[in-house]
């Protein structure tokens, strides 16, 4: 449409290399993984935000480990 054609202009165009470059490093750095597999190893030079096991995966291994230990 002629708005989105405007606004991807605009966006392009007209704001600061600079600012498109900040924005991808905060867009980028949130990279979720699988918590079941390994975490891959980071091989890119920006940072990557720390990523927490979900609530239920914390759940299920606690209770293996209670199993396994009784």
């Amino acid at each position: 449409s002629f708005f989105e054609r405007l606004f991807r202009r605009v966006v392009l165009n007209y704001i600061p290399s600079w600012i498109q470059a900040r924005n991808n490093i905060k867009v980028s750095s949130y990279r979720p993984q699988l918590t079941w597999l390994p975490f891959a190893p980071n091989h890119g030079t920006g940072p990557v935000l720390p990523q927490r096991p979900s609530k239920r995966y914390q759940e299920e291994q606690k209770r293996a480990r209670a199993t396994s230990t009784a």
